[in-house]
């Protein structure tokens, strides 16, 4: 049985692209509530935030939002994403 609540049962699965959740993009459901009914602004913790998508979309929106995952390479790839470096 998979340790799914194990850090590295996650990092392996971003560390080979066996990710296969990950839509590119915000969850189609959670942008269909943002735009229709969207709960009042405020604190917002993503569990699970992958690469972000679901977190960008809510900080766009004007959430106050904190992502948290297992995989600490998904973690970096979401701030990575959400705060470009410059050279």
């Amino acid at each position: 049985m998979a340790r799914v609540s194990a850090p590295d049962f996650w990092e392996g699965l971003y560390a080979t692209g066996n990710d296969g959740w990950d839509l590119g993009q915000a969850s189609p459901p959670l942008v269909d509530v943002i735009e229709r009914t969207p709960p009042p602004r405020g604190r917002v913790a993503v569990l699970g935030c992958g690469r972000g998508h679901d977190a960008r979309l809510l900080a766009a929106r004007g959430y106050d939002v904190v992502g948290y995952d297992f995989s600490a390479a998904a973690v970096t790839a979401a701030a990575e994403k959400s705060y470009p470096t410059t050279s």
